[in-house]
């Protein structure tokens, strides 16, 4: 009986091991009212989901929009991207945030669509540049590791 409990025990220990780990690896994303992530490796992601990422590399699909007036009469612009593709990688982060440059009007905004990257930071102080890929871009490298 005392080995079949311990048995049992065990088993329990790296049942809860196994469920808690990854959520204990996982990474808080943030990212500007302007970046609209549609999936992440994949999986389709809520508009209003809390965007949780464990440790390892992530592709994420993400569009750009923002809209901008001039005047109060103004009708306004919308800019918006293309469906853009960025890698990141997760390690023992708690949170990460993803940050346009600073976009201030329309013609900012159509610089940053031509030549998309953003700024990824991490609560433990570290940054990096992360280029934004198209699909044509992004097929483009998949197929040039083969």
């Amino acid at each position: 009986m005392c080995i079949s409990l311990t048995k049992t025990v065990i088993a329990a220990s790296l049942t809860l091991t196994a469920v808690v780990a990854p959520l204990a690896s996982a990474a808080t994303l943030k990212v500007p009212d302007s970046i609209e992530i549609s999936s992440i490796d994949g999986q389709a992601v809520s508009p209003l989901a809390n965007i949780n990422l464990s440790a390892g590399d992530h592709l994420i699909t993400l569009k750009y929009n923002d809209y901008f007036s001039a005047y109060a009469d103004d009708s306004g612009d919308w800019v918006s991207s293309k469906t853009l593709f960025a890698h990141i990688k997760v390690g023992d982060q708690a949170q990460l945030t993803l940050a346009t440059p600073v976009i201030q009007n329309a013609a900012d905004a159509r610089a940053f669509v031509k030549q998309p990257q953003l700024q990824l930071t991490d609560n433990q102080g570290g940054s990096a540049t992360v280029q934004l890929q198209s699909q044509a871009a992004l097929l483009t490298q998949l197929l040039a590791r083969r």
